[in-house]
């Protein structure tokens, strides 16, 4: 793999994993008030 799709790949990676715990809590309680 070239350098960029790596770097590209982990940035991916990282934008999802720092999103997900915001999207479960928001699944769970249902509530998207600030």
């Amino acid at each position: 793999m070239e350098f960029e799709t790596i770097i590209g790949s982990l940035a991916a990676v990282c934008s999802t994993t720092s999103f997900a715990p915001q999207a479960w809590k928001i699944i769970k309680s249902r509530d998207t008030a600030g």
